[in-house]
């Protein structure tokens, strides 16, 4: 048999506690009247879900430390017994992985110290659905075991079942002798749930120069034809979103989305650009997914007038594989009508996968992949099959500067030929590269300043489709 080594704070203080107590299947109020966890409110909603295992506490260096076999443990269920409740009660996460198993072959093994630990050693885990179910089943008999509840609280919480977790915060609260700094943490539980469901609106506005507003062609004439002029003119652009999210039992909510966006410029106001779009998303979450069907409308002016409206469909998955890489995959189903050529009426077909990695806490890189069918047009020209891969680096520097870089690289497949593309089919290619800057030191009141340079090339077969574009953006962001 091999020895367990383990640290225990000097068993005596311990031993006094469970001395004058028989072994037997019952729950004793005290034995969890100290079982509190440290504090593990995180630092940003984003650590809540993914670092599950932050808070394991160490025992300090002056803990005796033994050398015993399992099954010596095993022959001294009171031992065995004192082990686990020290563990527990210095919350050794290491320690309960150790000696868990041991305890559970025990004839005397009570079924709710087992549940419990259980308990904890799943929330450190990041397992919070099973860890809500092993306290569950103690409240089931002991519904007034308020460090059970609070672990039970955090469990549902982390498991993003709000609904349930808000009930088991306001129930904590109403306990007249929970411990002050337990009640604290339950209070920033509150604050976090309450952020969580909360209105979010955000508004970003930007002043841009734009060398090339009507996208004309860089060589002006082709055969016989000849193109319009490259236009140049200031403007803005303008963005604002607002969303609440619903919560529901379960873990499923409802969240209602309205979005704006517009382009407006300073001279060339028949090029104006007006977009706006409302979805309604239903969802169900847990601590790693986070399924969605969203049904959307969106509205578009141009010109100052109508021009088309498009009505579609977006089912989504989102998922933590680890606490630095997430993915999103997403498929969507739109029509889109025009109010005027109506010959460009569509349906469209949309794949996306979003890969997100932290890879440290300053650098994240974001990885976009998409593909975008356009059928059920008028004529062949108007359909295709498009993918495009989208890089974004994104880091935060020590001296508090912020950089993000983007590549975009894509290619579209049209079914038919042009007037210019003769007997060819049309193929359009499209490169992209954007630099974003901003400074910590610069935000005021919750503003955030950023100037955004983007040079963006669409190279064709067709000449009328080969143009460039280079912009200057200025922005300033605000989340409400």
């Amino acid at each position: 048999m091999k020895p367990l080594f383990f640290s225990l704070s000097l068993l005596c203080t311990s031993l006094a506690l469970v001395a004058q107590e028989p072994i037997n299947h019952q729950i004793n109020r005290d034995e969890f009247s100290t079982g509190y966890p440290k504090p593990i409110i995180l630092d940003s909603l984003q650590q809540q879900i993914y670092q599950e295992n932050q808070y394991i506490p160490q025992l300090s260096a002056e803990n005796k430390e033994l050398m015993i076999s399992s099954q010596q443990l095993l022959d001294n269920p009171e031992l065995l017994r004192t082990v686990m409740l020290t563990l527990i009660r210095q919350h050794n996460i290491v320690g309960i992985e150790k000696i868990l198993p041991i305890y559970r072959q025990s004839a005397f093994a009570n079924p709710y110290l087992v549940s419990y630990a259980e308990g904890v050693l799943l929330l450190y885990q990041g397992k919070s659905a099973e860890s809500a179910v092993a306290f569950h089943k103690i409240l089931q008999d002991y519904p007034y075991a308020e460090v059970v509840g609070y672990y039970y609280a955090l469990a549902n919480f982390y498991n993003k079942n709000y609904a349930l977790a808000r009930y088991n915060f306001n129930q904590l609260e109403k306990l007249s002798h929970l411990p002050p700094d337990i009640k604290q943490q339950v209070e920033q539980y509150h604050q976090l749930i309450n952020h969580i469901t909360e209105w979010k609106f955000n508004v970003n506005l930007s002043v841009f120069y734009d060398r090339n507003i009507n996208n004309a062609p860089d060589h002006q004439k082709w055969g016989n034809f000849k193109f319009s002029d490259k236009k140049s003119d200031f403007g803005i652009t303008y963005q604002a979103a607002l969303s609440k999210k619903f919560i529901l039992p379960q873990g499923f909510y409802l969240q209602p989305h309205f979005y704006l966006y517009g382009k407006q410029y300073h001279r060339y106001r028949h090029y104006n650009d007006f977009n706006s779009r409302i979805a309604l998303t239903f969802a169900k979450a847990d601590q790693y997914n986070d399924f969605t069907l969203q049904p959307y409308a969106a509205r578009r002016l141009y010109g100052e007038k109508a021009y088309s409206y498009t009505l579609g469909s977006q089912a989504s998955w989102l998922h933590h594989w680890h606490h630095r890489f997430s993915t999103l995959f997403s498929l969507a189903y739109e029509h889109q009508y025009f109010d005027r050529q109506k010959f460009f009426n569509n349906h469209r077909q949309i794949f996306n996968l979003t890969s997100l990695y932290a890879l440290t806490e300053k650098h994240t890189l974001l990885l976009n992949q998409e593909v975008v069918h356009q059928y059920a047009t008028r004529d062949a020209e108007d359909r295709y099959w498009g993918w495009s891969v989208k890089t974004d680096w994104r880091t935060a520097w020590d001296n508090g500067l912020g950089t993000n870089i983007s590549v975009l690289y894509g290619q579209n497949k049209y079914k038919g030929a042009t007037l210019l593309t003769q007997q060819h089919k049309r193929k359009d290619r499209k490169y992209a590269v954007m630099l974003q800057l901003k400074h910590q030191k610069l935000q005021y009141a919750g503003f955030q300043p950023e100037i955004s340079l983007q040079y963006y090339a669409h190279r064709s077969n067709s000449a009328l489709h080969s143009y460039t574009r280079k912009e200057i953006f200025f922005n300033i962001n605000k989340i409400f």
